[in-house]
């Protein structure tokens, strides 16, 4: 994959950070973490903001940056986890050269011993059999490092951290990192009532992506739930910062620039735009659902105006407009009531929504089969833990009459 490569969904719709101002001085080396099945489509959004060197790895990107470009990363990325500077990469034979590769970190330039630790490792093909013994090195390293250099060790925080670190063994080789981010950041700041089941922020804008929306074209969640593609889809639209509303682990940093942070929170907002036209709707059968959407909405700072919601069933609801895009995580698994509800969908589907583009994350693979539609992709997909399924339909009018003919 090049870097010259363009995508118009992330081209018209983010930022562009002038590319200067991210390869001068201190560069790091950097890695986004990204969702199972999502990878390109960040490395999409990476080209599409300015960086470079950007290399597409299992499970995220890695890429190049100074801290003002990890800052950015962190509130603009949409689709990433976290981001993760690299410290030190070390080919290791022994138990024992975790301790010392640890230790001969300078952790005093990031953070003193007042602020609490959490050490998480990972290993793949690694002679080492005990993971739980490999972080307690990492943590031993550490606080060995801050008892000689200040008489005292940070304490371990587990739930709330100050500082986050990620241990990587691949075979022989250790790779350290610390947490720029901290919270995952598909956690955005403003959700508070998740309805059931919701499906986490940054693969709702991963999903967005690879349908190929664009806030020029109406958009229809019909199982809206809690709202999250919708609000999501908005901020797309409008250009607000997916961090926006929630605070990073980078600004715990010694070498934090208060200023510089300021200045491009600043910046960011003077880039949102208010006049959005773009139709947004969302429906749900449940009432309190469309509630929680709602009360999200208020919280995410969007305007109640923005968006629009029906209580309706979305096997009987009709949008008057000629085309536009579905994006849903409708009911799969124990939230499904019956197969039914496909089959009588679908044909809402094929009566109501010619010329439209349907796309459907599901971890039921017979879905298609069950609403009678051949889709057009197939994207194997993680939601959570759940292996999924985003399924890319077009209604054409043809498809109607041969299915119906065919009964």
């Amino acid at each position: 994959m090049t870097d010259n490569y363009t995508n118009e969904y992330n081209n018209q719709y983010i930022h562009k950070l002038d590319h200067k101002k991210i390869d001068t001085g201190n560069i790091f080396n950097a890695f986004a973490v990204a969702p199972y099945g999502l990878e390109e489509e960040l490395l999409y959004e990476l080209q599409s903001i300015g960086f470079k060197n950007i290399i597409v790895e299992k499970s995220g990107c890695s890429f190049q940056a100074n801290m003002l470009g990890i800052q950015y990363a962190n509130l603009h990325l949409r689709i990433a986890s976290r981001i993760l500077i690299q410290l030190k990469e070390q080919e290791i034979n022994t138990e024992k050269d975790i301790l010392e590769l640890t230790y001969n970190i300078n952790w005093q330039k990031w953070f003193s011993h007042k602020e609490s630790i959490k050490i998480k490792t990972f290993a793949i093909n690694s002679d080492l059999t005990s993971l739980q013994y490999c972080n307690l090195l990492v943590k031993d390293g550490i606080c060995d490092y801050f008892r000689d250099k200040e008489n005292e060790r940070p304490s371990v925080n587990k739930i709330n951290p100050d500082i986050r670190i990620y241990s990587f063994i691949k075979k022989k080789k250790l790779t350290l990192y610390l947490d720029t981010s901290g919270e995952s950041l598909f956690k955005r700041g403003w959700r508070l009532n998740k309805g059931e089941t919701p499906i986490k922020e940054n693969l709702a804008s991963g999903i967005l992506s690879l349908s190929k929306w664009e806030p020029n074209k109406t958009l229809l969640d019909p199982f809206c739930g809690s709202g999250t593609i919708l609000i999501e889809a908005y901020c797309i639209a409008a250009s607000i910062p997916s961090g926006i509303n929630r605070k990073f682990a980078f600004e715990n940093f010694k070498t934090h620039d208060v200023n510089q942070w300021n200045n491009l929170i600043k910046e960011s907002k003077e880039n949102i735009k208010n006049n959005i036209e773009t139709e947004i709707i969302g429906c749900d059968i449940d009432k309190n659902s469309i509630e929680y959407a709602k009360q999200n909405l208020v919280r995410s700072g969007i305007e109640t105006n923005k968006i629009r919601f029906i209580n309706a069933n979305a096997c009987d609801l009709k949008i008057n407009h000629s085309n536009g895009f579905i994006v849903t995580n409708p009911p799969y698994g124990i939230r499904t009531p019956s197969d039914d509800i496909w089959s009588s969908w679908a044909h809402n589907l094929k009566q109501n929504y010619f010329n439209w583009n349907v796309n459907i994350i599901s971890s039921d693979l017979l879905l298609p089969k069950k609403m009678r539609l051949k889709p057009i992709r197939k994207i194997p997909i993680f939601n959570g833990k759940l292996e999924c399924r985003l399924f890319k339909f077009e209604i054409v009018k043809d498809s109607y009459r041969k299915i119906k003919n065919t009964v």
